[in-house]
């Protein structure tokens, strides 16, 4: 059902989701490394900045990048989501599907915060034309966490995040 679905995304819908098929071989390997991400399998971490630690959830396939923190209902004060890119470009982050008020931290690739957006849950199910936010400057990690907790936790544009050992 899935592979169904993911043949008939528009370029737009591709351009959100990292998917870049060129190739049958290329698509079944992209449609198999999906499913395992979206099959619940997510790894999780625990990420330091400032004086702040957080439970994350790693996204780092095109799968979860898409995904992304689709449908959940809450979040909770020390928890996120980071996404990891495997090179650094403006990133584009819409909220389809997703009902919680975030903020976004860009990170460059030596895990520096470079800016911070925020993001609101659209008005309404059926709201089809949502706002995209872009980031100003390449980004190899984006964080997205409750909105309004970079703020709340005094964490400053240059701040550098760390991925703590189990």
């Amino acid at each position: 059902m899935w592979l169904v679905t993911k043949l008939r995304l528009t370029g737009r819908e591709r351009q959100h989701a990292g998917v870049e098929c060129r190739s049958v071989k290329g698509f079944i390997a992209l449609g198999l490394l999906s499913l395992l991400a979206w099959s619940g399998t997510t790894l999780s971490d625990t990420l330091s900045l400032g004086e702040n630690i957080l439970e994350i959830e790693l996204a780092s396939t095109s799968g979860q990048w898409y995904k992304g923190l689709m449908h959940r209902k809450s979040l909770g004060e020390n928890e996120g989501m980071l996404f990891v890119y495997p090179d650094s470009k403006k990133r584009t982050f819409w909220m389809k599907d997703t009902y919680i008020p975030l903020s976004i931290g860009f990170f460059d690739a030596k895990r520096r915060l470079m800016e911070i957006a925020r993001l609101d849950p659209p008005r309404s199910v059926m709201q089809i034309n949502l706002p995209e936010t872009v980031s100003q400057h390449p980004a190899r990690y984006v964080l997205e966490v409750r909105q309004g907790w970079f703020k709340d936790h005094e964490v400053a544009l240059g701040s550098v995040f760390e991925l703590q050992p189990e």
